[in-house]
């Protein structure tokens, strides 16, 4: 049998609009997940700093569209805390003009504020820049600034006659 309203005509009633008014008041009683606060506006989200890596310039004997290059990178970073602890810094490993590379987290750094990675990537043999970020979230998933740098691929000119 259809849903019908409980109307007695073609006019509602004062009966029949008040029992839908009830209907619609207690389904909407039951919407208690809305946030009673908003979220503080003076939180200050983690920075990072002082980024160092290696290589900075990957030397290539023969460029070969076909062939790879492992890339040893060497990375440190700091990530201080903003009005929460840092719970994680990531970084991204990508070609110019394209999606290709590398994305991760680095290690929880032992003691202190200072992350390290020490890695292998293989990077297509042909000569390319690759731009490194890295930043930190913080545990209330604020965001850092973000530390930039660049790894170029290019030809080893000095064996050249």
């Amino acid at each position: 049998m259809p849903f019908a309203l409980p109307f007695s005509s073609d006019r509602p009633t004062v009966a029949g609009v008040w029992a839908c008014g009830m209907l619609v008041g207690l389904l909407l009683a039951g919407c208690t997940d809305a946030p009673t606060t908003a979220p503080p506006l003076d939180r200050e989200a983690p920075q990072v700093r002082t980024l160092s890596y290696a290589p900075q310039r990957v030397l290539l004997a023969t460029p070969d569209p076909d062939a790879n290059v492992r890339v040893p990178l060497n990375l440190n970073i700091t990530a201080d805390p903003g009005s929460a602890p840092v719970d994680r810094v990531v970084f991204s490993l990508l070609a110019s003009g394209s999606n290709l590379g590398a994305t991760g987290r680095l290690p929880d750094p032992p003691e202190g504020n200072t992350y390290t990675l020490s890695a292998q990537f293989t990077l297509p043999a042909v000569p390319d820049q690759y731009t490194l970020r890295v930043f930190a979230i913080g545990a209330d998933s604020l965001q850092s600034n973000v530390a930039l740098g660049q790894i170029r691929i290019v030809p080893d000119t000095t064996n050249t006659p």
